[in-house]
């Protein structure tokens, strides 16, 4: 038993330390060569793995994002090996699962959960180690030492998303787009928040936090920004149900709400002391809070890809066009090449199908956020957190297929749902 906790804890230090590498060859990252290297021999060492009903849940959701992809392509006659990117990002998410669940196969509650907060620490230093690079980056204005870490993928006119999204002062270190950055430090402050108690002093758990926040805030992500502005108004509303129902004031909890709250004015100064010039496109991002009505807000904050003018967006011009071509099979692997929301990445994929699955999970995870969470455990409340990046991000980016922050999310997912007792 020893010997394989041990075992557990370096296989998922390498994994979650390869998230941060560089391409290999062509597309092929480092993450990939250790998932897809490591995963065979961990199958023929832990042959069976006994699943709870939630792990159950999540497992047939991530075979099917994969399986059903591959039968619709088939289908259409579509030629999976002429799309290879897509079968490795649809197939990923399970094979992630796969992985974690094994390393955690032979542990009991007690280990895993330590396991848990130990890779919630692990990605907390991880991404605050990158918002030192993207400082350095902000400061030089330099991102040619990260050439290595970005897709190959160039445009001839416009050059790399990495290249054009630095142009406007978003900086995302070696994270593809900005948006894959968002969600990434979303999921960073997220450990951050549930491991915190666990870090040996109150300067380092801050210092932690502050290096996240720059980090996201650089990336002038909207999905960042909005789970940011999320949480706190939760933790504020939590202090203030603590006072009420105690009628007291835990010494704890003031310091920790002070500092959380005196944490973004003490960034801000830092980033106007920088001369970050990507400020002001951040201010434009909050603005659609001053809009004049619902339907200006949802267009500003999202970028008009719903609607804007008084139009429709990119993204219901693009689902109905699917609706109408493919309704049942969507377009398999030969999916459209620009899907930034993932109720439209599964309309391309499989069809109104896989949508339909899609939402079903996220209604289970509604489910476990708020009917379980009535039993007070804390770790049934964290689905919660979780729930509003997945929704969040999902109307942005392809959450659960976007490469390298993708595994975090899942690799959490699977601790959790495992932790649960049916």
């Amino acid at each position: 038993m020893i010997r394989h906790k041990q075992f557990a804890y370096i296989l998922l230090t390498l994994l979650f330390i390869s998230l941060f590498g560089p391409y290999v060859a062509g597309p092929i990252r480092m993450e990939h060569v250790v998932l897809y290297s490591l995963l065979p021999v961990l199958l023929y060492l832990i042959p069976s793995i006994r699943l709870n009903t939630s792990t159950k849940i999540f497992f047939i959701f991530l075979l099917t994002l994969f399986s059903w992809t591959l039968l619709s392509s088939l289908i259409q006659n579509i030629n999976p090996l002429s799309y290879i990117n897509e079968v490795e990002n649809t197939f990923q998410p399970f094979a992630v699962f796969l992985f974690v669940l094994i390393l955690i196969s032979k542990m009991d509650s007690e280990s895993i959960r330590e396991l848990y907060i130990y890779s919630l620490k692990l990605i907390v230093v991880l991404f605050s180690i990158h918002s030192l690079l993207i400082v350095y980056t902000i400061v030089t204005f330099d991102i040619s030492f990260l050439s290595p870490f970005h897709s190959s993928v160039v445009d001839e006119v416009r050059g790399t998303v990495a290249t054009r999204a630095l142009a406007n002062f978003r900086f995302s270190g070696i994270f593809n787009q900005p948006m894959e950055s968002g969600v990434g430090y979303s999921i960073a402050i997220y450990s951050w928040y549930y491991c915190s108690d666990h870090f040996k002093s109150n300067l380092l758990k801050y210092t932690f936090l502050a290096l996240l926040i720059i980090g996201g805030i650089a990336s002038v992500s909207k999905i960042f920004i909005f789970f940011i502005l999320f949480l706190f108004m939760v933790l504020i509303f939590k202090q203030v149900i603590k006072i009420i129902e105690s009628y007291s004031i835990n010494k704890k909890y003031i310091i920790g709400s002070i500092a959380s709250l005196t944490m973004l004015p003490i960034i801000f100064s830092i980033v106007l002391l920088i001369e970050w010039e990507g400020l002001d496109r951040l201010l434009r991002v909050l603005s659609f809070l001053q809009a004049d009505d619902f339907a200006t807000m949802v267009s500003m904050a999202t970028g008009g890809r719903f609607t804007g003018g008084g139009e429709e967006g990119a993204i219901i011009v693009l689902f109905k066009g699917l609706l109408y071509n493919s309704p049942i099979l969507g377009n398999g692997f030969a999916k459209i090449s620009i899907v930034d929301n993932a109720f439209l990445e599964m309309m391309a994929y499989g069809g109104l199908i896989l949508v339909s699955i899609y939402v079903l999970f996220i209604l289970f995870l509604v489910y476990k956020s708020i009917v379980i969470s009535k039993t007070k455990i804390s770790i049934e409340l964290r689905y919660f957190y979780l729930l509003f990046i997945i929704l969040i991000a999902g109307f942005g980016a392809p959450v659960f297929t976007m490469n390298r922050v993708s595994i975090l999310l899942i690799a959490v997912l699977a601790f959790l749902f495992h932790l649960q007792k049916k």
